[in-house]
């Protein structure tokens, strides 16, 4: 009789720590419903002695069109958006989440973190921005750090999604043990390179506000990635153990799919690797 070969998967284990850095780089639609889960997230450590030194980054501000698909009310019309978001959170829980309401760049990232205690896998910088020339940015940001910061990359379409997490931007940076770990996950820009290319010539697209508003994307897509972000985000600063580099949705019809740390998945990203 034939038996069926499963294929190993392994673990990230983070060490523990006093001091967790988090980044949010994009508060609206995905990101503003995942700031709400990084507060709780953030108060739930603090509870337990453990500090979340959050940032918010985003330029932009609350318009009416944002109202109904992202976590602002009418009253804050006119207000940078993660200016909006801080405030709200400290006030209500206790935070010292900071914001800063600039464009995203690699360069700044640099100088915001020139000063932080950045042990390995203690940092974690969260892309919930729509468009390429700002991913590039992440990624570029991630490559000069070395494997010391995770990415977690967010993105939709119209009635789907995919969530990817990783650190290693090269091969040599990813090792498996007998003991079922391994050093690292392959770049969220190593998993999908598309990410990080223009759209294709001519294509002029439309907000996520104008297609909710012409019901061509479904008003819930945003809440679903950033449910399954929050999801990886606790297993990052809470339970500190990752088994999966990324997750793919769509709801209709409603269907999920996650990729484990296997060798196969992981080495598919580097193409040829030399394990010698």
């Amino acid at each position: 009789m034939q038996t069926l070969a499963l294929e190993r998967t392994y673990r990230v284990v983070l060490p523990a720590a006093e001091q967790l850095n988090v980044i949010l780089v994009g508060v609206g639609g995905t990101g503003s419903a995942l700031a709400l889960s990084l507060g709780r997230l953030a108060y739930h450590l603090k509870q337990k002695g453990v500090d979340v030194n959050l940032l918010f980054v985003d330029h932009d501000v609350v318009k009416s069109h944002n109202l109904g698909r992202q976590a602002f009310c009418e009253a804050e019309i006119g207000v940078r958006k993660a200016e909006c978001l801080a405030l709200r959170l400290n006030a209500a829980l206790g935070l010292a989440i900071t914001a800063a309401p600039v464009p995203f760049t690699a360069e700044r990232f640099a100088e915001w973190t020139s000063g932080w205690q950045e042990p390995a896998g203690c940092n974690l910088l969260i892309s919930a921005v729509d468009n390429y020339l700002a991913r590039r940015e992440v990624a570029a940001a991630i490559a000069a750090e070395g494997g010391t910061w995770h990415a977690l990359s967010l993105g939709n379409e119209h009635h789907s999604g995919q969530i990817l997490m990783g650190n290693a931007t090269a091969p040599e940076m990813v090792r498996f043990d007998k003991l079922g770990l391994v050093s690292g996950i392959p770049s969220p820009y190593l998993q999908e390179p598309a990410l990080l290319e223009p759209p294709p010539a001519g294509a002029t697209p439309l907000s996520c506000a104008e297609l909710t508003a012409r019901e061509e994307q479904s008003l819930v897509v945003n809440q679903q990635v950033a449910a399954i972000a929050a999801e990886y985000v606790y297993q990052f600063l809470v339970r500190r153990e990752l088994a999966q580099m990324a997750t793919y949705f769509t709801l209709s019809p409603a269907t999920t799919r996650s990729l484990a740390l296997t060798e196969v998945n992981v080495n598919a990203c580097f193409g040829e690797r030399d394990e010698s």
